[in-house]
């Protein structure tokens, strides 16, 4: 992992999703910046890859820092809900550099900074904005059946101080064009 979409799994279309909204501090605003969102597994890991193109590139935040400690760059985002019931998830964000922060969703205790999951992610900014790599394997999270439903958690510009998701984030699932949940099957 590099950060850098030139693998060949990194060729295919990006996902049909909806829209960006920002919902941070003013819900359902239209974002004029393009998030593209690439999803890959194989028996060991789960892989995503976000291009986030910017019409001001060289004002991308990214700084080199310890990890959990990111919200004040640029950065994207998923959630896993690896127990399906969508109570739970497994936050994780990336920063134009790569820097890390996981966070463990819970519906009766909130955010919770405290894990620090084994995970990898790689970034870059590029003449149009930035990209990230992050790897997740399997291993490393707690199933409770052989699937997993996974969101594009949001995109943050740290210059708008606003934050921005797909509409479908409220569902837990990527959402493919006909809105019914497309879940990631694991293997092995």
């Amino acid at each position: 992992m590099d950060g850098v979409l030139d693998d060949g799994v990194w060729t295919a279309a990006p996902l049909d999703l909806p829209e960006w909204l920002s919902y941070n501090p003013v819900s359902g605003q239209k974002i004029a910046q393009r998030t593209e969102v690439r999803v890959a597994y194989d028996p060991a890991a789960l892989y995503v890859a976000f291009r986030c193109l910017d019409p001001e590139p060289d004002r991308v935040r990214a700084t080199l820092s310890r990890r959990d400690q990111l919200f004040s760059d640029d950065w994207v985002g998923l959630s896993l809900d690896a127990v399906g019931n969508r109570q739970q998830s497994y936050d994780l964000f990336v920063n134009p550099l790569g820097v890390q922060a996981d966070i463990l969703n819970t519906a009766t205790a909130g955010e919770n900074l405290s894990p620090d999951w084994v995970w990898e992610s790689a970034g870059r900014t590029t003449p149009e904005g930035y990209e990230v790599e992050i790897r997740v394997p399997w291993k490393n999270i707690r199933f409770a059946s052989g699937m997993c439903s996974a969101t594009c958690r949001g995109r943050s510009r740290s210059r708008s101080s606003r934050a921005r998701r797909t509409p479908a984030t409220r569902s837990g699932c990527f959402p493919p064009p006909s809105g019914t949940p497309r879940t990631i099957p694991r293997s092995g």
